[in-house]
């Protein structure tokens, strides 16, 4: 027989490239998604295992996983928001934005996603479908968002985040703003301005439940 040959080194799981890690190890402990903020991401599955690659972006800016570990949702500089079959690699929805989108989050149910662009929209997306269900315009302040969140129950999403309150001031607006989904009603709308250094840490948001 012919002599076997060692099998070839595992590929590295990261590169030192690597700007986007995408981890949910409560959930998915077999599955890691990284990018190099550029247009291509890759899945890995146990052992970093090539599981698959997503092709057809713009730069990167983030990553979420769905409740089941078969669908990825990325979003990008270029304005668009796209929802990933994790195991063939292909496009489900592209879900366009009227500009960079800043930030998204995938329901708890899997159903729907919420997304907000650089315009200040705030826009609830059926996955069925890939059509919009409901659009907050101009829901949240443009600039920085750091987070946005959705009730276990779907009802109520929310957004946070923070702007410097002119170019050359030294404080920043930090916002955020809460919408019960199925009237578009906001139901909080705050503001308030501190020092750039007291407003550093990203803010975060656990939603409960909402009782109708």
């Amino acid at each position: 027989d012919a002599e076997r040959l060692p099998p070839p080194p595992p590929r590295p799981l990261l590169s030192a490239d690597v700007v986007w890690l995408l981890l949910d190890f409560l959930r998915f402990p077999h599955l890691v998604a990284s990018s190099g903020g550029d247009s291509i991401v890759k899945i890995w599955g146990a052992q970093g295992r090539d599981r698959s690659t997503l092709h057809g972006l713009g730069a990167v800016i983030g990553m979420r996983f769905f409740p089941s570990d078969d669908r990825v949702l990325t979003w990008s500089q270029d304005g668009f928001a796209i929802v990933w079959d994790s195991l063939a690699g292909a496009a489900l929805h592209d879900l366009p934005h009227k500009g960079r989108v800043r930030f998204a989050a995938v329901f708890p149910q899997g159903d729907r996603i919420v997304t907000r662009d650089d315009g200040g929209d705030v826009v609830v997306w059926d996955m069925g479908s890939g059509e919009r269900l409901v659009s907050f315009e101009g829901g949240a302040p443009a600039g920085t968002v750091e987070n946005i969140a959705v009730s276990p129950d779907g009802a109520v999403a929310a957004a946070c985040g923070n702007r410097r309150v002119a170019r050359e001031s030294a404080l920043v607006l930090n916002w955020m703003s809460m919408w019960r989904i199925s009237t578009g009603q906001r139901l909080l709308a705050t503001q308030d301005r501190a020092p750039i250094l007291d407003s550093f840490w990203p803010c975060s948001m656990s939603l409960g439940a909402v009782v109708s």
